[in-house]
């Protein structure tokens, strides 16, 4: 499709081409004549504070204003329109960021440190423009997490092995985990999957294969319309918009060969056939997708794909499910490299059976996918209609549109792992796959013992689970033993795991019968049912109302229970905001109710929230009372108040 910009339209009609900032460099359109510049680009940015990729409409640089410029007049006479002023332009930078100091940088510190360059920090500081000391850090803290860097910054054994992958760490730890636990046929497919370009259209992407839409060019009353598709049979019922009345028209289509013609008195809106395609998409999707993953929707996808190649009809599968052609062409290309990589790694040799035994295990596809993905993991909070999704560092996030998750009205699980997260106007996760307990203990990070026994913790007390001690107990045995199974076999690719067979049965039985209801997580809610820690469990109640950066049960830290105190109270739930000091601390202020209370400079961000609201705890609450049932008083003498004032 993209081809036709080269052609000549025949006479009386307008080619306009629609480009974005890819358009502007090594590209020449011999019979453009003019070229409109609105000094706008959406571009990726990394917000380091938040730990977050953003990619938000910003100003361009002056390079790039002259590089637009430059796309009229190449083999003609020809003007640029720039949509804004002199001052605006003298403003702009000289020469756009450098990618390093606008994108996350794990992949660079893994490099570095496969190099022997020293120390991450002092190497990148010597950069010609080094990023921010937070953005490296960040880096760094991400590659000990994944276990891929130890706590004095070398490569561990499996940092090594990710460092032969030119793939991003997480993906290659996916893919690691794969072969070792014998799935890593449909691994492959989400790895390589996640590398390329989201094989699943919707309508406004189908611009190969949807023979109902095109581009409209507008030259006096003649308008054409460009498609892929052949000639329409009969006359199609489409609505018109003109002057801000619905008319229906029918329209007689010409065929002229790849261009169709019409004659209209206004723009012609095809809404009834986009939102026809949009259903239709949906439901292609719904079809591969029936266990709260876009992960596993991939594979299926990809494997009737596969199958609908051998009888030669790929194409015709993609028109009809909605899937690019070239995508899935380049998911089957990835997954031989990939499987070559892994080959040379000495983890897998040329029989893909014996790395394919439990291919058709999902629960254990499930854990994979949780291994590799983990740190980036949001708890599903459910409400009497829907779900709410929330993350350490963001609070409340939104699922992209384009997910299989995304049309739930429930999701019966306490965890999603996704695969990236990127701030437009709100924070949006791309790929997730929902995940339970189990899954999350024993295929997550490292496990914590927390303040009483039966009490378990990760990231730091972010992720915490109650239950009895025993079982508390089995799942720290079983995820030692399972660390244990992982490093013997980077440490020796050869080595069969046939000798762990019975541990890997015992974790396969038990990620498979999870009920997925979150039982361990304190007072995490399933449907309208509030679910408690078992009497015989052992929770102990901090001897202070909360710790300053510490979490308290069921992540009842300091945030947490000051959004609890304030939503029930009816108030809007608070905000905070944090800033870097100059001795690399950071101080967090908490916003509510017209307040605003600073708490004490931390060593990051997340325990400078922590404190902040600790701060506005103890002036709300006093200093000295404690626990949930005063913060359930506090709340009804908020709400009194308010309502007093109304």
């Amino acid at each position: 499709m993209q081809r036709l910009i080269f052609d000549k339209p025949r006479d009386g009609v307008r080619k306009i081409v629609l480009a974005t900032n890819i358009a502007e460099t090594s590209i020449t359109i011999n019979d453009v004549v003019f070229v409109v510049d609105c000094g706008k680009a959406k571009e990726t940015s990394y917000d380091a504070l938040n730990n977050t990729p953003c990619l938000l409409p910003s100003w361009i640089s002056k390079v790039s204003a002259q590089q637009r410029r430059g796309r009229a007049g190449r083999v003609q006479p020809g003007k640029c329109y720039h949509l804004y002023p002199r001052c605006v332009y003298d403003a702009f930078a000289d020469y756009q960021l450098p990618e390093i100091l606008r994108t996350p940088l794990q992949s660079l510190c893994l490099q570095i440190k496969s190099l022997k360059l020293g120390s991450i920090s002092e190497f990148l500081s010597r950069a010609l423009q080094s990023p921010e000391l937070l953005a490296v850090q960040n880096a760094i803290e991400y590659l000990k997490i994944i276990g891929a860097l130890d706590e004095n910054e070398n490569l561990t054994v499996l940092g090594r092995h990710l460092t032969m992958l030119p793939m991003e760490p997480k993906l290659g730890k996916m893919l690691i985990l794969g072969a070792v636990f014998n799935c890593l046929d449909p691994i492959l497919t989400i790895v390589a999957g996640l590398s390329v370009r989201d094989p699943f259209l919707t309508p406004l992407d189908k611009k190969d294969i949807d023979r109902d839409k095109g581009l409209f060019c507008h030259s006096g009353a003649l308008y054409s319309l460009w498609v892929g598709g052949r000639c329409m049979e009969r006359p199609f019922m489409i609505v018109v918009h003109l002057e801000n009345q619905l008319k229906r028209k029918a329209v007689e289509w010409e065929d002229t060969g790849m261009a169709f013609v019409c004659e209209l008195v206004d723009f012609v809106y095809l809404k009834e056939v986009s939102s026809y395609n949009l259903l239709l998409a949906e439901a292609a999707k719904a079809q591969f997708s029936h266990d709260y993953s876009d992960h596993l929707a991939l594979v299926r996808a990809y494997e009737g794909w596969k199958d609908a190649e051998k009888d030669q009809i790929g194409y015709e599968y993609c028109w009809k499910n909605f899937l690019s052609a070239q995508s899935m062409k380049a998911i089957d290309s990835l997954r031989k490299e990939f499987f070559s990589l892994l080959k040379d790694t000495d983890l897998v040799d040329g029989n893909m059976a014996t790395y394919n035994a439990w291919s058709y295990d999902e629960h254990l596809i499930r854990a994979v996918i949780c291994c590799g993905l983990y740190p980036g993991i949001c708890s599903v909070v459910q409400n009497e209609k829907s779900f709410s999704l929330k993350t350490m560092e963001d609070g409340q996030v939104l699922l992209h549109s384009n997910s299989v998750n995304a049309r739930e009205c429930k999701i019966p699980y306490p965890w999603l792992v996704f695969n990236e997260k990127i701030k437009v106007n709100s924070v949006f996760l791309r790929d997730s796959t929902a995940v339970s307990d189990s899954v999350l203990l024993l295929f997550g990070g490292d496990i914590l013992r927390g303040d009483g026994d039966g009490h378990l913790k990760m990231l730091g007390g972010y992720l915490e689970f109650f239950m009895k001690p025993a079982i508390a107990e089995m799942y720290q045995s079983l995820r030692r033993e399972l660390d244990e199974l992982i490093q013997n076999k980077l440490l020796n690719p050869r080595m069969g795991i046939h000798m762990y067979h019975e541990l890997l049965s015992a974790v396969r039985l038990l990620i498979s019968e999870d009920q997925c209801d979150g039982r361990f997580v304190f007072s995490h809610q399933v449907g309208r049912q509030v679910v408690k820690p078992s009497k015989t469990s052992v929770t102990v109640m901090p001897k202070a109302l909360v710790s300053r950066t510490e979490s308290g049960p069921g992540g009842d830290n300091s945030k947490s229970q000051l959004q609890t105190l304030l939503t029930r109270a009816g108030y809007a739930a608070p905000t905070y905001k944090t800033k870097q000091l100059k001795n690399n601390q950071f101080r967090s202020t908490v916003e509510f109710n017209g307040m605003q209370i600073m708490g004490q400079p931390c060593n990051n961000k997340k325990f400078a929230e922590k404190d902040a609201a600790a701060e506005a705890l103890q002036l709300l609450m006093g200093r000295t009372q404690s626990g949930h049932e005063y913060i359930d008083h506090m709340s009804m003498l908020l709400k009194k108040s308010k309502k007093d004032h109304k």
